[in-house]
């Protein structure tokens, strides 16, 4: 009987479906506390008396994955997330109840685990991957992949006690990308390391996805669980308040985080007891301090002077210089699935402000200008360049398109390189990472129905930026469009 087609649980080995990757059923964990070291030894010699007080870090804890599955752990530090994971991968035992696991499991619980620092990134590399179940064989024919994916350059002949945090991230993550994990866990090692890694991250682990790889994803970004995570486990003090759509289980998340911060600003504790007819007299009685109330045409804060309209209006008069075109600069920008016909290419697309400043970190209400730069081998007629603006999931956001903008006969010579700019409002929701698709088509065929016109370039994601919200500004959601709101009477 073959090993991958059974179930290892803490009792032995059982035969089960393949398809079953994780079972987590009533686990529980129990600590003990004591006062001081002295009192764990005396416990030793005395195990009738109990010197120690119980702390339970999780309690009846029950939930299943399956092959290709992404479920998200949510929930507030000291919810008992990270034990959940180390009992997971079997680095701590649970006090009851049974965890069932099928297959390789790889995980990134804190940046240089299983990292020797006086080694070199190049030996931690095997010495990492050999813990992780694979052979030096294996390890020596992914190595080269596992090199360009973590980019650390000349470092990777360097003790990785001499590596930044962020270069730690990248080897880390790119060691067990590659170890062909069955179930991979990967615990806030997302928040570590520039923009563009953190794009390369989420688009691997997509593919792993598709791949039929398993994901447990702890984060403490609600939208990541939301966008990656079909299903989500929410903890509270050790307990499994829900596992169900991760929909639910974030809104049940923020709901109690809202209530929680109500509570503490107020100064009231939870389920408070409603007033009586009695108390609500006496508040009416009480003198109540005078407030002075600004009205709003007088407030000293300003919107930002650039909104959606005025941006739109604006943006026919920008006119930043074009520099020349280094093809090389966009290789590591151009991370994402590529697929056309390739008669014209995408070379990349840059992200300047509107006095033609290359930002990665936008406010809300400024002025974004995407330039693509293209170049064509053939006389192309009726090209189309397409920019969408996804979340750094792949969630869509906006999709802007030079046909369909009213440009309908645009061309391109063989040989010749042509750069457009798209230029916009950043009416994109703050705190927030997008990432930017880029696709060039023609309608030469005289088709404009989705899937008969030509691709002929199209990059998954060919660029990343951040956006943050501009104080009188706050955008919430993925995006702001205007809107009049006024009573009627």
């Amino acid at each position: 009987m073959s090993s991958e087609n059974n179930i290892i649980t803490d009792a032995g080995v059982r035969e089960n479906s393949s398809d079953l990757m994780l079972k987590i059923e009533n686990v529980s964990k129990c600590f003990e506390l004591y006062n001081n070291p002295a009192d764990r030894l005396r416990q030793m010699f005395h195990p009738r008396k109990k010197l120690y007080k119980e702390f339970w870090a999780l309690q009846n804890i029950n939930f299943e994955l399956h092959r290709g599955e992404c479920i998200g752990i949510i929930g507030r530090n000291g919810a008992g997330k990270s034990t959940l994971l180390q009992i997971i991968t079997g680095t701590l035992g649970a006090t009851t109840g049974t965890v069932e696991r099928n297959g390789k499991i790889a995980a990134l619980l804190e940046l240089g685990s299983g990292f020797d620092p006086e080694f070199t990134g190049r030996q931690n590399v095997f010495f990492n991957a050999s813990i992780l179940g694979m052979s030096e064989e294996k390890t020596a024919e992914k190595f080269q992949d596992i090199v360009d994916f973590a980019d650390i350059g000349d470092f990777l002949d360097q003790p990785v006690k001499t590596y930044s945090s962020g270069m730690m991230a990248r080897l880390a993550f790119a060691v067990n990308a590659f170890v062909d994990a069955d179930l991979l866990i990967v615990d806030e090692i997302l928040s570590v390391g520039d923009a563009l890694f953190q794009q390369k991250c989420n688009l691997h682990l997509k593919r792993l996805l598709e791949k039929g790889t398993s994901l447990l994803f702890v984060s403490h970004s609600t939208g990541a669980v939301q966008q990656l995570c079909s299903k989500a486990l929410y903890l509270d003090h050790g307990k499994m308040v829900t596992f169900s759509d991760s929909a639910t289980a974030i809104s049940m998340y923020l709901k109690d985080l809202s209530l929680t911060s109500s509570n503490k600003t107020s100064g009231t504790k939870e389920n408070i007891p409603a007033k009586s007819a009695d108390d609500s007299a006496k508040t009416k009685t009480e003198p109540v301090e005078k407030k002075t109330v600004v009205p709003v045409e007088e407030e000293k804060k300003e919107p930002p002077k650039k909104i959606f309209y005025e941006i739109y209006e604006a943006g026919k008069n920008i006119s930043i210089p074009l520099s020349p075109v280094n093809e090389a600069v966009y290789e590591k920008k151009n991370q994402g699935e590529r697929y056309g016909s390739m008669r014209a290419k995408i070379i990349g697309v840059d992200i300047f402000d509107a006095q033609g400043k290359p930002r990665e970190c936008f406010m809300t209400g400024e002025t974004m200008v995407f330039r693509m730069h293209v170049k064509s081998d053939h006389d192309i007629n009726r090209v189309c360049y397409n920019l969408k603006i996804l979340t750094e999931y792949g969630v869509g956001v906006v999709h802007f398109s030079s046909y369909e903008r009213g440009q309908k006969e645009l061309m391109l010579k063989a040989g010749e390189t042509v750069s457009i700019d798209f230029v916009i409002p950043c009416v994109l929701g703050g705190k927030r990472k997008y990432q930017v698709l880029a696709s060039l088509t023609t309608l030469e065929n005289g088709s404009t129905m989705m899937g008969e016109h030509e691709v002929l370039d199209a990059i998954q994601s060919c660029n990343v930026f951040e956006v943050r919200n501009t104080e009188g500004y706050d955008i919430w959601d993925l995006i702001d469009i205007p809107c009049t709101i006024k009573q009627v009477k």
